[in-house]
């Protein structure tokens, strides 16, 4: 329920063209992952961050092997 409440926040502040930086679009962007795939928040800050750095591949063991999320795919090194 809170995470929900911060994501409706700060998707509303973007929303008004609130000045946001790069953190508030990346915790934005974690939120949704987290809520769309189920990973925890500091997973998907992993994932977001990733992403907006311009990754196409992510290595994690903690994380689906194969999963793609946006233009990322998670690989574990160990398999």
């Amino acid at each position: 329920a809170l995470q929900a409440e911060i994501e409706r926040r700060a998707i509303d502040l973007i929303a008004n063209h609130q000045p946001v930086d790069r953190q508030l679009r990346r915790t934005v962007a974690a939120l949704k992952i987290a809520a769309e795939h189920g990973y925890h928040i500091y997973d998907a800050l992993i994932l977001a961050s990733a992403l907006d750095a311009g990754c196409d591949t992510l290595y994690s063991e903690d994380m689906q092997d194969g999963q793609k999320i946006g233009s990322i795919t998670i690989r574990n090194p160990f398999s």
